[in-house]
């Protein structure tokens, strides 16, 4: 049976900043970003040998609340409007050994709720919720091949993704952010990121979600950045405000620093195959 696996550390950082500002135009002058050390709220270092499970769910908790796995998309992340992903989350791909949590695909079937897919793998999502800005952070190698490993928080309307990969572009990462409305469409922005071939050793991505910017690193280094407000020229750079300055808000930009829950998982596409060998 291949199989291929995604092995990661997480640890998640939180800070106490209170309601941001939800007014459509901003005018103020100074320093507007936070000055407060980040204060390390949650984290998981994978001791032992079996995953924590009052920290977390290995499947979209979506079903029953007494059953909360009970539904079709809660371990395979997709529905027959949108079959765009051909896993079932199960158990047994998550494992943990020498301090490694492992998150294996196998070139197996299973059938979850009537949807048979080609291949199983596995995720988690956090239980905790973080009900404020907050930094997260995750420390993983990624397996080598057409896969979509992806570290993201949701909650709320809004999800921001830390890093998401696929179809084997192992130099290339994509950060963003996205919110769903449900009058408007959704509103969405990012980048990808282009980098070395991240599956060779194991790499830290992270993301500091804060009242005026939410900026992304690799390695501690800053690869992006998305601001709340725009100019004509567009996001502003700088926490450094000029007096009487105008912006308009980034209709993309959360709201509000929502309830958010924090998923790492290894999808994998329609169409990908696992070679066996022989």
């Amino acid at each position: 049976m291949k199989k291929s696996t995604l092995l990661l550390l997480l640890s998640l950082y939180f800070l106490n900043l209170g309601k941001s500002q939800e007014a459509v135009y901003y005018q103020g002058s100074g320093y507007i970003c936070p000055t407060e050390s980040w204060k390390l709220v949650f984290y998981d270092e994978f001791e032992g040998t079996e995953l924590d499970e009052s920290k977390w769910y290995t499947f979209f908790p979506y079903g029953p609340s007494s059953q909360p796995d009970q539904c079709a998309f809660c371990r395979t992340h997709t529905n027959a409007d949108s079959p765009d992903e051909n896993q079932v989350y199960l158990d047994k791909n998550v494992t943990i050994k020498d301090g490694l949590l492992s998150l294996t695909a196998m070139d197996e079937k299973a059938t979850w709720y009537g949807r048979t897919t080609d291949f199983t793998s596995g995720m988690i999502h956090s239980k905790q919720k973080f009900t404020n800005y907050s930094k997260y952070e995750i420390r993983c190698k990624i397996p080598k091949g057409s896969f979509f490993p992806a570290f993201w928080a949701i909650g709320g309307n809004s999800e921001i993704d830390v890093f998401e990969m696929g179809y084997g572009n192992l130099d290339l990462f994509k950060v963003g952010i996205i919110k769903w409305d449900g009058n408007n469409g959704d509103n969405g922005t990012g980048a990808w990121i282009e980098t070395t071939d991240l599956s060779n050793d194991f790499h830290v991505y992270s993301v500091e979600y804060a009242p005026f910017f939410i900026v992304f690193y690799l390695d501690y280094q800053e690869v992006y950045r998305i601001g709340r407000y725009l100019t004509l020229a567009g996001n502003p750079t700088s926490c450094h405000i000029a007096p009487y300055s105008i912006y308009l808000e980034n209709p993309p930009f959360p709201s509000t620093p929502a309830s958010q829950q924090v998923i790492a998982n290894l999808a994998i596409g329609i169409g990908v195959s696992l070679k066996r060998r022989g």
